[in-house]
């Protein structure tokens, strides 16, 4: 009998640490990270196509784990995306916090902005809100 075996090639795409541009920088998952500036540091990024977007070098200190998380991210700062599509049209908004699928998907340059549940204020463009549910 063959083992199921996972197998990291050059088709892989993965970074299990500070591989890519920047420092302290964790990628893992195809595309995830894909346009990282040289100088966009202290970022996680975990999923497919995770923060896939071409970032600047003030794109700090920003999470991103689920598929399509953070995809839109160029400038942001301080952003934590748990879920699949979390904060997925954030460009350039600050301290966000999303955890569930698509929770703020189209908060796009707000800042300070709390979602948790499912969709939790998937439509806001606005700052310092607060979503549960």
């Amino acid at each position: 009998s063959t083992a199921n075996r996972m197998v990291i090639d050059s088709n892989s795409r993965i970074s299990l640490s500070n591989n890519d541009a920047g420092d302290n920088n964790t990628l893992f998952g195809k595309d995830a990270g894909l346009g990282m500036h040289a100088d966009a540091d202290n970022n996680t990024f975990i999923g497919h196509a995770v923060s896939d977007a071409t970032m600047t070098a003030t794109a700090l200190n920003n999470t991103g784990v689920g598929h399509t998380a953070l995809s839109s991210l160029t400038s942001g700062t301080k952003n934590t995306a748990v879920g699949a599509s979390a904060l997925f049209t954030n460009s350039t908004g600050d301290f966000n916090t999303a955890i569930g699928m698509e929770a703020l998907y189209y908060n796009s340059g707000a800042d300070k902005n709390t979602a948790i549940g499912d969709a939790a204020g998937g439509y806001t463009t606005g700052a310092d809100n607060t979503y549960v549910g």
